[in-house]
């Protein structure tokens, strides 16, 4: 190889990365300004006492978050914690895996070291609000560090992911891979949750980092030696599977999916190899053992590390879970989990990211030489998505869109590289610039409030003119799962004329998903004309409205 060859192969590779690095910067900048600045929910909340105890005290217990299931109001002790158990030592640990607080711990020192500067200036900022969880400047200080630069971190880098896949699908396209980056962070619900604290971004990246090693390895023949780069791709599937597992509860059930997609195409490859006498066309029992050893290595060690952690105090499989009257179940009936994640007003998939039609259409048109790989993503995300709308808690409680099916967004936008290859035309570029736009607008309205403030003001107050009457009633059916029946009522008088029999119309249990009068959609807009705002750079210049 001539000098001159090394120096245009090095030119182009810096070229691939400082592209690959636009995309990641972009798609940060765009997550940070949004942030809202504060933890939004409990969950996020124990999550972040995890981070901090370990990168301050060096251990994993936490103080809890007291929580009366009467009235849903956090209090102060002796009431019943919210989603702790009572492990080793006699302290309390959260119910939530350990991952994503580890890769905290930087932020929490970041915040720490910075404290001094910034967080008597940041808290005069932040009006004060039940579900900031805090009250000094402080605690504000450093809940806001780890809320503005975690997951817009973790979405940054899914971008560059789903860019450096879609540039292996299309041929290197760079156009193709920047609209299906930016498209997946500005136009799907990755936007609004980059603001959270919550676990499915990081496990829908590990997930994808896994279907990218599965994409690699089958373009990387199977010859009789084994090491080298296929040892690297089946480490880091093996690994990034394995990792997911320590990130969320449901993991698992992605690592069983992507498993089978990758025993499915391993036999396809063997197959073909062989027709074509690229391979001897043998087992690739080794790559099996690599990947699949991580993996189900990482996950015997969790349930060692949740027995240590728990004293004794969970399941062998539910972890801190099996504290909750529910525990583990999957009791919903399948057509009311999908109806409820497809189609409902509150919830419904296509609502909150209508841009992921464009990836449903660019998946429908897929080329011949990729048909095995749109059979391999079924076969990956299927069991998830079934074990999601089976979920006693569907619905993901109070948070924008269907918050269990974040994992499955990128997955799902990736399809849209396919409208770049063979599907040129007017139609296309109408619809791709129309459901992005819809995409980018339902994001950046979510953006606006918190979701638990939301909760708080229409649910929670019913005496201030601007409660939302709950339109179901929760009943028992069973021991896993509630049932909810509609309540019609007299609309002269506002009374109760007859219910629907129990069990007709069941619901997740929150108030209602299903009347849009009743959901995000109507009350952000009702919170903004009030001055409410939980977007921190457009609060700055709002009117400051009363304290809640």
């Amino acid at each position: 190889m001539t000098g001159n060859s090394v120096e245009e192969k090095s030119s182009r590779s810096a070229r691939g990365w400082l592209f690959y690095l636009k995309i990641a910067l972009v798609a940060f900048a765009g997550c940070f300004v949004f942030t809202g600045g504060h933890l939004l929910s409990p969950d996020g909340e124990l999550l972040y006492r995890t981070a901090e105890s370990i990168a301050l005290r060096g251990t994993l217990a936490v103080n809890p978050i007291e929580f009366d299931e009467a009235t849903e109001q956090l209090l102060v002790p002796p009431h019943q914690t919210f989603a702790t158990v009572l492990g080793r030592n006699g302290e309390y640990h959260v119910q939530y895996l350990p991952l994503q607080p580890l890769l905290t711990v930087p932020l929490v020192w970041l915040a720490k070291g910075t404290e001094g500067l910034f967080a008597e200036a940041f808290f005069r900022t932040m009006p004060g609000h039940p579900t900031h969880f805090t009250t000094d400047a402080v605690g504000t200080w450093r809940r806001a560090v780890t809320v503005a630069l975690f997951n817009p971190l973790i979405t940054a880098l899914t971008a560059l992911l789903l860019a450096r896949i879609a540039m292996t699908l299309t041929g290197r396209n760079r156009r193709a891979a920047a609209w299906t980056a930016l498209v997946y962070v500005f136009g799907t619900v990755a936007l609004p949750h980059s603001r959270s604290y919550f676990t499915e971004p990081l496990a829908g990246l590990l997930a994808l980092l896994a279907i990218d090693q599965l994409l690699q390895w089958f373009a990387t023949p199977l010859r009789p030696e084994f090491g080298g780069r296929r040892l690297r791709q089946m480490v880091l599937l093996g690994g990034a599977l394995g990792a997911g597992i320590w990130t969320r509860m449901d993991s698992p059930l992605l690592a069983f999916g992507i498993g089978l997609a990758l025993v499915g195409a391993g036999e396809l490859k063997r197959r073909r190899e062989d027709a074509y006498g690229v391979s001897a066309g043998e087992w690739p029992w080794r790559d099996y053992l690599i990947s699949g050893g991580l993996t189900l290595g990482a996950f015997a060690l969790l349930i060692v590390f949740n027995q240590w952690r728990f004293a004794g105090n969970a399941t062998l499989l539910g972890g801190g879970y099996s504290d909750q009257p529910e525990g583990v179940a999957l009791g919903t009936p399948l057509v009311v989990g999908l109806h409820g994640l497809l189609a409902s007003p509150g919830k419904g998939l296509f609502f909150f990211s209508p841009a992921l039609l464009l990836g449903v259409w660019g998946w429908s048109r897929l080329p011949a030489h990729y048909r095995w790989l749109g059979l391999a993503m079924l076969v990956a995300y299927l069991p998830f998505a079934w074990a999601m709308a089976k979920w006693q808690n569907w619905d993901g409680g109070w948070c924008w869109g269907p918050r269990h099916l974040v994992q499955l967004h990128a997955p799902i936008m990736l399809g849209m590289v396919f409208l770049f290859n063979g599907c040129e035309g007017f139609a296309r570029r109408v619809a791709i610039k129309v459901l992005a736009i819809a995409g980018f607008g339902a994001a950046v309205y979510g953006c606006l409030q918190a979701p638990m403030e939301f909760y708080h003001e229409f649910f929670r107050t019913p005496d201030d003119g601007l409660y939302y009457e709950v339109a179901y009633r929760p009943t028992e059916y069973g021991d896993t799962m509630r049932m909810f029946a509609l309540t019609v009522r007299n609309p002269e008088t506002g009374s109760p004329m007859r219910e629907v029999s129990p069990g007709a119309m069941p619901a997740p249990l929150i108030d209602s998903l299903y009347l849009p009068q009743h959901t995000q959609w109507s009350g952000y807009a009702t919170m903004l004309g009030m001055g409410r705002c939980d977007w921190w750079l457009l609060a700055r210049v709002l009117p400051k409205p009363e304290q809640p």
